[in-house]
């Protein structure tokens, strides 16, 4: 892809400037498609091309799937983070949702599309946390990693949780990795 229609796709929407679709070129929609799924813009880029709507496309077809999928999703965290904080409340779990998860709850009209909830906790609330989630039906992600709430010193959050509806969560207890802030909360 070149510098210009990475502009043109990427940036453009990003100010509301509306381009053609026909200006784009039909070999690089996979590498398009791919971009946009990594860094979660399919709507910001599917509102910003001018396109015959009766007119089948493969590109724009990817587009409108990965933006069902992704306001799926956003459904789904927005569900998820008003039972995780229900649960913690009740539980006299200090918490705040941080980034993508907590915009998109508080904010009206505004989407920003994350893939995952991210919610700090104090250390010492870590174990209870990570134990609450557990009966919500989330555990590792990742099957190697052993069944514990336990954290290094270089990381930030514990790693990452799923339930069976597909939600991802991170409990942090910090904002930053150590050696970006060493004193962090």
């Amino acid at each position: 892809m070149r510098e210009d229609e990475f502009g043109n796709i990427f940036i453009r929407p990003l100010h509301n400037d509306k381009f053609p679709l026909s200006e784009i070129d039909k070999n690089i929609y996979d590498e398009v498609l791919d971009l946009s799924n990594r860094f979660l813009l399919s709507s910001q880029i599917l509102n910003n091309l001018i396109y015959d709507k009766e007119t089948s496309n493969h590109l724009i077809d990817g587009l409108i799937k990965q933006t069902q999928i992704g306001n799926l999703k956003k459904l789904i965290n927005q569900r998820e983070l008003l039972k995780i904080a229900s649960l913690f409340n009740k539980n006299s779990i200090d918490y705040v949702f941080m980034k993508g998860s907590a915009i998109n709850f508080l904010s009206h009209g505004y989407v920003r599309y994350s893939r995952d909830l991210d919610v700090l906790v104090c250390k010492h609330h870590l174990l209870k946390a990570y134990e609450l989630l557990k009966e919500l039906g989330y555990s590792y992600l990742n099957p190697l990693v052993a069944d514990k709430a336990k954290f290094t010193s270089q990381s930030h959050h514990l790693p990452i949780l799923s339930n069976g509806d597909g939600a991802l969560v991170e409990i942090h207890h910090r904002v930053t990795i150590k050696s970006s802030y060493s004193e962090c909360p």
